[in-house]
């Protein structure tokens, strides 16, 4: 899968990854405690995800709905790098992460893709498509309820960052291990509903499911 790029702020990877040279960083693409036995809202609507994560006895059912978030916002960020928006223009039809996120991931990725824009650049092909495992669940943590997901994307050799002008691909930077990576993300549950707020990822090593 071509290589997409996290912001280091704590992420060090989201949605799978590596760097290009002409591109800027990707903050989608940086314990575990048994969940707590209180409910929370979760049970309030949840976004629909592109595709149905695999069948896996981890996904309780107070836990899926982060899942599916989880699945939607990777959906939308996978749109919004393909027709990365202008700053101030709003982001393009099914590529509305903001929906499924918060800062600091919704901010550092607003931040990513005008960047793209602005340096005319842009990703196509096919995306990597999530493989996602539950880490942890603290459904009675305050402020927030958390969930934290681990995605092992699958490999999508044809996803690659190019020149929007020239149609040339970025090229990747070396030094990393071939991807997928493991990507972690943090969700928590605010505003009656779930959202990506953290991710990190792994180039250091290839991932396996």
């Amino acid at each position: 899968m071509a290589a997409r790029r996290l912001i280091e702020l704590a992420l060090v990877g989201a949605l799978s990854i590596t760097g290009c040279s002409r591109g800027a960083a990707d903050p989608t693409h940086s314990a575990s405690a048994p969940a707590s036995s209180r409910s929370v809202a979760p049970s309030s609507p949840a976004p629909s995800p592109a595709s149905s994560p695999p069948a896996s006895p981890s996904y309780d059912p107070q836990v899926k709905p982060a899942v599916d978030a989880y699945l939607a916002f990777s959906a939308a960020a996978f749109v919004a790098e393909q027709k990365p928006p202008a700053l101030g223009a709003p982001l393009p039809a099914g590529g509305d992460f903001s929906t499924y996120s918060f800062d600091p991931i919704k901010g550092d990725l607003l931040g990513y893709v005008t960047t793209l824009n602005r340096n005319h650049q842009a990703w196509r092909g096919t995306p990597p498509a999530p493989r996602v495992s539950v880490l942890s669940a603290d459904l009675g943590a305050v402020p927030h309820p958390t969930v934290t997901l681990a995605d092992c994307p699958t490999p999508a050799p044809t996803w690659e960052q190019y020149d929007v002008t020239t149609g040339a691909v970025a090229q990747p930077q070396p030094g990393s291990a071939p991807p997928p990576y493991l990507i972690t993300a943090q969700l928590i549950y605010y505003e009656h509903h779930w959202g990506v707020s953290k991710t990190t990822h792994d180039s250091s090593r290839t991932c396996h499911v």
